[in-house]
């Protein structure tokens, strides 16, 4: 069992990344707190900046702020842009929009608000089978589909938000002080602890490929779903393929898999 010291030294401390004033918070009061905290939020701040998909939902964002703005202006007084407070963004953005932008941020899981916790839809399908559902897209007023993969009897949805988790996990193990001291026992205990909706890649892809640099080939196949449109059906596609292929990757190295 992963000790907790193990899981501190890892997760790091508490941080947040606010991608409209480009801050990166954290509260650890050491470097060895620190570091892999700057790590993870760091790459939150790459994906926005770097990727389309990161581009795509600025944009978006952007876009209902000024249209806010322009309802709530007036002639005399700019109307003061709410930063990074999330009651001033309600304010301002009013209910719906933020809904909304909850919504695209979450779609696929049910999240529970009170406690913070995600419940995934149970299913009888065998572990590692990749299903599709169809959700509406508040914001583009348009259907699309987004995969699930099945681990332990759930379907875990392959949505943004655990594409870049699972990206920022990996640069959170990397960015820890004893990075190189973990056996690959004690990296397979981190990837396993408590959020399964932000590891379902490691066991999925740990699963067909055991013998590949895992954290490489983790944030590789997620920056690669960041950098097309439609990343959650992407990243779909690419494990379907790593399914079928599995024998024949299997014996390749990572570089080359990648």
């Amino acid at each position: 069992m992963i000790t907790e010291i193990l899981k501190n030294i890892i997760i790091g401390a508490p941080g947040s990344y606010n991608m409209l004033s480009l801050e990166i918070e954290i509260e650890g009061k050491t470097d060895f707190e620190r570091n892999p905290t700057v790590f993870h939020e760091y790459t939150h701040y790459l994906q926005n900046m770097t990727t389309i998909n990161g581009f795509v939902s600025l944009d978006k964002y952007i876009r209902v702020l000024l249209t806010s703005f322009t309802k709530l202006g007036s002639d005399s007084v700019d109307p003061r842009i709410p930063l990074s407070n999330y009651n001033e963004l309600q304010l301002v953005l009013g209910d719906k929009n933020i809904e909304n932008i909850d919504k695209k941020r979450l779609v696929g899981m049910n999240y529970d608000y009170s406690s913070k916790t995600y419940s995934f839809q149970a299913t009888t399908l065998d572990d590692y089978i990749i299903s599709e559902e169809e959700y509406f897209d508040s914001y583009s007023r348009q259907f699309f589909r987004i995969p699930y993969i099945v681990i332990d009897g759930k379907n875990i949805p392959l949505n943004d938000t655990v594409i870049k988790e699972n990206m920022a996990l990996v640069n959170s193990i990397i960015g820890n002080p004893t990075f190189i001291e973990l056996s690959e026992r004690d990296i397979g205990e981190i990837i396993s602890y408590d959020y399964k909706e932000y590891t379902a890649l490691f066991d999925f892809i740990n699963h067909y490929l055991p013998d590949c640099d895992l954290l490489k080939l983790v944030y590789c196949i997620c920056e690669i779903s960041l950098n097309l449109h439609f990343s959650g059906q992407i990243i779909g596609n690419i494990l379907r393929l790593i399914q079928k292929e599995s024998v024949k990757l299997s014996k390749m190295e990572t570089d080359n898999i990648i």
